[in-house]
């Protein structure tokens, strides 16, 4: 399972990055995780939810990708037909189905796969319209490096426990 995440993870991530650059690819990815595993969490509660992991970030990754294509798609003036608008959604929510749905395995949390993706999505689609430089090194390094101390935190509290 873990390795499973980290590939389709990188994979996705390394799409990601000639988009949005490397900084900021990674800082929304970690971020789609967060506000996904947030979000199912919330959906839960009042009941105790403990599957809180990456493969919502991994997802989170996956709706960014869909949301980056929809948001090339909304910028263009010309040929923006409906088949132009299934295709990236109808291959994500492929992707989420064939791959987030743990093939009926109870120990999947298929609700955080699909918070994950469905944050993701607005998420890119948003940064088409507001897309910084991505050349930007000051941007780029300041996001690669917060997405690595928030990284490195997290670890440090968990393993405090």
């Amino acid at each position: 399972h873990v390795v499973a995440n980290l590939s389709a993870g990188l994979i996705f991530g390394a799409l990601l990055i000639p988009a949005l650059g490397q900084g900021m690819a990674w800082f929304l990815v970690l971020t789609s995780g967060f506000l996904g595993n947030a979000l199912t969490a919330w959906a839960y509660f009042p009941e105790d939810h403990r599957s809180l992991g990456a493969s919502t970030a991994v997802f989170g990754a996956l709706g960014l990708l869909v949301g980056d294509s929809l948001g090339r798609i909304l910028q263009r003036r010309a040929g923006r037909s409906w088949w132009v608008w299934v295709l990236p959604l109808g291959a994500g929510v492929g992707l989420l189905a064939f791959l987030g749905a743990g093939e009926g395995k109870a120990n999947v949390d298929v609700l955080a796969h699909l918070w994950g993706f469905a944050v993701g999505l607005p998420l890119a689609l948003g940064m088409a319209f507001v897309r910084p430089n991505q050349r930007g090194a000051v941007l780029q390094w300041g996001c690669g490096f917060g997405t690595f101390g928030i990284v490195s935190l997290a670890w440090v509290l968990a393993c405090r426990r």
